[in-house]
């Protein structure tokens, strides 16, 4: 049903039912963390014995549920997809392997999983390139280890519910979050303009402005010269007498 919303002819009946679908799966508890479960089994038993069977199994089971994954918008999705992020495992010779036997890593499909939530304010916006690939891998990490931590919360469009993983966040929590946030912002500003930023930097001397008097050091400096003048313009008149 997803794929005949997304690539087939629209059709609002094909929109409710897989509205509706959806909702009846993302309400089984337990709805992402079986797909999970099914992926790192199968890679456990892949890992550890080999062999046609397990590669096949394994890969059987990487694309049934990554074709379900990334409608999975839920925290429980975001907590399976987030401890997925760790794996980086792939197979002994997988770089010379033929390119349609190759394995992502486990990482990388669940990035890619989560970047199709509709989350607001993801952490790595931009399209993802071979140059910027491991910039958007490292960000999705930080985000869900911030996350994990309890240190961040997340919303989905249309919803304006603050979430955990494990659900609504409390008041308490959130409330918490946003006092932290708006202190690392005004920890960055101010060292930002400890730096120098506009406002603080050094700015060059200016010439005196007419009617005031010279800085002090120009003063300074003044009196000396005159000071040196006066003792040689002695000395040479001594030395004439």
């Amino acid at each position: 049903m997803a794929f005949r919303k997304e690539f087939g002819q629209r059709d609002p009946r094909v929109d409710s039912l897989f509205s509706a679908l959806q909702s009846a799966l993302l309400a089984i508890p337990g709805h992402a963390e079986y797909y999970q479960d099914q992926v790192l089994r199968a890679q456990e038993r892949y890992r550890n014995q080999g062999g046609n069977e397990a590669w096949f199994d394994y890969r059987g089971k990487i694309g049934a549920a990554f074709q379900i994954f990334p409608h999975l918008s839920s925290p429980e999705g975001v907590r399976a997809l987030g401890e997925l992020l760790f794996n980086d495992w792939v197979p002994p010779g997988n770089d010379t392997a033929p390119q349609s036997e190759k394995f992502a890593p486990l990482s990388v499909s669940a990035r890619v999983a989560l970047q199709k939530f509709p989350l607001l304010d993801k952490p790595f916006k931009d399209p993802i390139t071979k140059q910027n690939v491991a910039d958007a891998n490292a960000a999705w990490l930080l985000w869900y280890e911030q996350i994990k931590s309890g240190n961040r919360t997340f919303r989905f469009e249309g919803d304006p519910t603050e979430y955990d993983l494990n659900g609504p966040a409390q008041k308490q929590k959130i409330e918490r979050v946003e006092r932290d946030r708006k202190r690392t912002e005004e920890r960055k500003t101010s060292h930002k303009n400890e730096s120098g930023t506009d406002s603080e930097r050094p700015t060059v001397s200016n010439p005196p402005e007419p009617g005031k008097p010279l800085v002090p050091t120009v003063a300074g400096i003044l009196l000396v010269l005159i000071a040196v003048g006066y003792f040689m313009l002695r000395k040479r008149i001594s030395g004439a007498s």
